[in-house]
């Protein structure tokens, strides 16, 4: 008969029927309460323990770790992109217009000239470490010395160089090489020669502001590494990001992480200054280069004017001549006026013949190009095809650092230029020959005056000749003087096309490391952990742990579940009747009544799958039980190897099962009186025999059953383990109800299978488990009391089975030491 019922106690059961699964659909559901009380609950100290961990570690780290800041500033770029000419299709479309835009000032910022400059002159090559007790930290704006160096062997770059400062005047310097540890003590600003190489170890500004003269301060110990300036402008490179703002802006934002926020914040500013500083030079290149050629044509025609005037006051002296008549001078002024025409036109010609050979040497000669505002000839179309060579010629120079010569942009920038240099060839073609033609009018005419002025006397005519030479070179003079003050007035207005907008600066808050995430790992670690290991631990556990373990392992039903005694006694139900377990042999004795399914007698047999799981405990505690209830009982030690239930009473006779077994004494001289609790007889085991299974199978055995069930309500039989002795199984046939002990961390989980397996195939009928010794800290098992019981027994066989189970020591004793948290007794 199937049946499942619930007792006043609240406790499930269920009658036995070797069909029913091992499992049913309730089992396979998540009882989210069990696990709260399986893995944090029960285990409340262990995540406490580990949090505890876990947060002081994430608090030293944060504190310990070097920090990462983020430092950036921002620079206005001339974006030459919006400035191009809406009417022409491939600019419109951006294929060949790439030049002198934001693309190309990127990569002019992040170019290994331009940061391995910045390295040079921040020397970044050098960084100075303070030693301080627990970690060390870089220092780089106020750093008490500064290592000046004039040569430095490979060594330096190779070795941690170790300072401490013993005075105002005095330092210790130390290094390895090899195996061997060189120290020497030097005087500040004073230069050393070593391993290392020559240099000396300058005082800086903020020494002065150090009590190293005082003992008590400690801060007084550096490192001082040199990296090679290759490798750190390749770090940098990578490092440096500059990224636009925003696409309609021409803005970038220059950033870099590092440790240091100072030396960032002066690699940033120290670049920008740099960038701006290299953009304005590229710019005066040409006026610088047309100031060269004017200041060359000065220092020409100042010696040759002061020769002339040497010449004309010898010439005067020599010949002495003072004045000219006022037709030679007519005559004169008319040769003067067409001399100063020939020689202008001659300095145009010799000009247009300067940019004719800068047009077709291709640059590969000359170092700069010529600036619109200082041509010769005023000539408006000569002068805008100069202007828009230069730009084109700047374009690609400013191009060829980023693209190859077979790149398509450069190849129309070579297009555009060679058609630029062909129109502005055949326009000083054009220009030579107007300046020819009006070269060659102004000589006639001169000839036709000079031709009258040869009436005049010769000495006159030699004066007027030099003082024609020399005003000629005078004016000359004063014109290139002239356009030489214009391209000074043009170079000093020279503007940069892009600036810096903010200067460097740094976030407050570091990127690395990130408190609050440290603290978030930690938390979650720190109950994660604790889980983990509950979780491997309960996997790797071979025993039954609690109820729900017992449960998942078997279908037999559970009628009670005892707590963990702490009494010295076994009979706790007589000496403390109202504790927690009393209550439970209780419910047993109310939950056996079903099984029994109304009789009011019964033979019942306790056994378990080995040793020290609380059998002749169960057995005598529940016997009084069921004595006590006014119902006439028996306890029978059946086990013939390993007599207990002797334990709390008073017998003055060793005579019994045994005895009777082998025909030595008859039932009534085998039983005695408990003495102390009314309606209980006891059957000891009697002697140990040399064939216990033989005694159990024998005829005797049916006989005494026989007198027994005549005589008394309830007989209850303390048998051996079933798991490694038959004797239970042969006496089941007896018995009208068999209980199964399992003790909590003793009972191993692969001996249910064993007593499955007989439940299953029949072999035990009305078959119960009563759950033992459970400790009150184990709420799952549903005791919110703390009981302190404890059993004051425990015995083996002696056979050899599961010695090693005795005297175990809790995973969890050993962290509750870690807090000194004691146990309380009921």
């Amino acid at each position: 008969m199937n049946m499942n019922q619930e007792n006043q106690n609240g406790y499930d059961y269920k009658v036995n029927n070797p069909n029913n699964e091992q499992k049913n659909e309730s089992e396979n559901t998540i009882n989210i309460s069990n696990i709260f009380n399986k893995y944090f609950l029960r285990y409340w100290y262990l995540y406490i323990y580990t949090l505890s961990i876990s947060l002081v570690t994430a608090y030293f780290y944060n504190w310990y770790a070097d920090r990462v800041y983020f430092s950036s500033c921002t620079v206005l770029i001339k974006d030459d992109k919006k400035n191009v000419n809406s009417s022409d299709l491939f600019t419109q479309l951006g294929a060949f217009n790439n030049e002198g835009g934001i693309e190309n000032e990127i990569g002019i910022i992040r170019s290994r000239m331009l940061i391995s400059k910045t390295i040079d002159e921040l020397q970044l090559y050098k960084s100075y470490y303070l030693i301080g007790d627990v970690k060390t930290t870089e220092i780089f704006a106020f750093k008490p010395f500064d290592l000046n160096e004039d040569t430095l062997y490979n060594l330096a770059y190779n070795a941690s160089i170790r300072l401490e400062i013993i005075n105002n005047n005095k330092y210790k310097l130390s290094y390895n090489k090899g195996n061997t540890e060189h120290i020497g003590y030097y005087l500040f600003n004073r230069k050393i020669s070593n391993d290392l190489g020559i240099f000396s170890i300058e005082k800086s500004a903020d020494f002065s502001r150090q009590p190293y003269e005082s003992k008590n301060f400690s801060k007084r110990k550096f490192i001082i590494k040199l990296a090679d300036k290759s490798m750190l402008t390749d770090i940098y490179q990578s490092a440096l990001k500059a990224e636009p703002i925003s696409k309609q802006a021409s803005m970038l934002q220059i950033s870099i992480q590092g440790a240091t926020p100072s030396k960032n914040e002066a690699f940033l500013n120290r670049l920008c200054e740099l960038y701006v500083k290299k953009g304005i030079e590229f710019k005066n290149e040409y006026a610088v280069n047309t100031l060269s050629f004017i200041e060359q044509q000065l220092g020409a025609l100042t010696g040759e004017i002061n020769q002339n005037e040497v010449n004309v006051e010898k010439f005067r002296v020599t010949r002495g001549i003072t004045d000219l008549s006022i037709e030679a001078n007519a005559y004169l002024e008319s040769v003067k006026n067409f001399n100063g025409e020939i020689s202008q036109l001659a300095v145009q010609s010799s000009f247009l013949d300067y940019l004719e050979d800068y047009v077709k040497s291709d640059n590969k000669n000359l170092t700069g190009n010529i600036s619109p505002g200082s041509i010769l000839v005023s000539d408006p179309l000569l002068q805008s095809l100069v202007l828009k060579l230069n730009e084109l010629e700047n374009k690609k120079k400013s191009q060829s650092n980023l693209s190859k010569e077979d790149n398509p942009l450069m190849v129309s920038l070579n297009t555009e230029i060679a058609n630029t240099k062909a129109s502005l060839s055949e326009n000083i073609k054009s220009l030579k020959n107007g300046i020819g033609a009006s070269l060659n009018e102004a000589k006639l005419q001169r000839g036709s005056v000079e031709s009258k002025l040869r009436r005049l006397p010769g000495a006159q005519r030699e004066l007027q000749v030099m003082l024609r030479g020399s005003n000629i070179k005078e004016q000359l003079y004063s014109y290139l003087l002239q356009k030489k003050a214009e391209t000074a007035i043009l170079l000093a207005s020279t503007t940069a096309d892009n600036r810096v907008i903010d200067t460097a600066r740094t976030f407050v808050k570091p990127l690395k490391p990130i408190q609050s995430l440290s603290y978030s790992i930690a938390i979650i670690l720190g109950l994660i952990l604790p889980a983990f290991i509950i979780y491997i631990r309960t996997a790797f556990n071979d025993r039954i742990i609690d109820r729900n373990d017992l449960e998942s392992r078997t279908n037999i039903p559970i009628i009670g579940m005892i707590g963990l005694s702490a009494s010295k006694s076994s009979l706790v139900v007589t000496e403390k009747p109202n504790s927690h377990i009393s209550e439970a042999f209780r419910t047993i004795r109310t939950n056996l009544q079903y099984f029994n399914q109304g009789n009011p007698k019964s033979t019942i047999l306790v056994t378990s799958s080995i040793s020290s799981e609380g059998k002749s405990f169960t057995s005598v505690n529940l016997a009084c039980m069921l004595a006590l209830s006014g119902r006439k009982t028996i306890l029978v030690g059946c086990d013939l190897r390993k007599p207990k239930i002797t334990i709390g009473f008073d017998f003055v006779s060793e005579i019994g099962l045994s005895n009777y077994l082998i025909g030595l004494n008859n039932e009534k001289e085998i039983i005695q009186n408990s003495g102390t609790i009314p309606n209980l007889d006891i059957i000891l085991s009697g002697p140990k025999p040399p064939n216990p299974s033989e005694l159990i199978i024998s005829p005797k055995m049916d006989e005494l059953f026989t007198y027994l069930k005549a005589n008394y309500d309830h007989i209850i039989l303390d048998t051996p383990p079933v798991g490694l002795i038959t004797d239970a199984i042969v006496l089941s046939k007896h018995v009208d109800i068999n209980i199964y002990l399992v003790r909590q961390r003793v009972t191993r989980k692969h001996h249910m299978n064993f007593i499955n397996k007989l439940y299953n195939e029949g072999k035990l009928k009305n078959v119960c488990i009563v759950f033992n010794a459970i400790k009150a800290s184990n709420r799952s098992y549903g005791y919110g009391y703390e009981y302190g019981y404890g059993y004051g027994y425990g015995y083996g066989y002696g056979y050899g089975y599961y010695e090693e189970d005795k005297n175990q020591k809790s995973f969890k004793s050993t962290f509750k030491k870690l807090f000194k948290r004691k146990s309380s007794k009921a």
